[in-house]
């Protein structure tokens, strides 16, 4: 599920089913795959207006509960975020969730049927 403006919309024509599985039925196994993220891709969403400033605990805990993430899931980023503001943390959390998580989700699908290269680039380096 994602709350994202755009996305693919699978008409059962154009494209017959959603594009994570063809890929990992192979319909792109002889394309090389460059895919990836920034660790802050969701911070410049939330810079120009300074959301990030004006976020509550409250509101992270919240965003955790809507995303599914377990309350040790959200003892995990406050481990890995030492002193991070509750800005900080919503937004790590939304990084990973509309953007880490599905690289890694697609370069696992590619790498399942490829013939050709999966590169996963996390944070501007190479996952090895």
């Amino acid at each position: 599920l994602s709350y994202l403006p755009w996305a693919p919309t699978v008409d059962g024509e154009m494209l017959p089913s959603p594009p994570i599985e063809r890929i990992r039925v192979g319909v792109a196994a002889d394309v090389d795959l460059l895919v990836g993220s920034n660790t802050e891709e969701t911070r410049l969403f939330f810079l120009c207006d300074g959301s990030l400033d004006r976020m509550t605990n409250e509101a992270v805990v919240a965003l955790a509960a809507a995303y599914g993430l377990p309350a040790q899931g959200l003892s995990a980023y406050r481990r890995l975020h030492p002193g991070a503001s509750a800005g900080d943390l919503f937004s790590a959390i939304q990084t990973d969730w509309y953007w880490r998580i599905p690289a890694i989700r697609l370069a696992d699908a590619h790498a399942t049927s490829a013939r050709s290269a999966t590169f996963p680039a996390i944070c501007g380096y190479t996952l090895g």
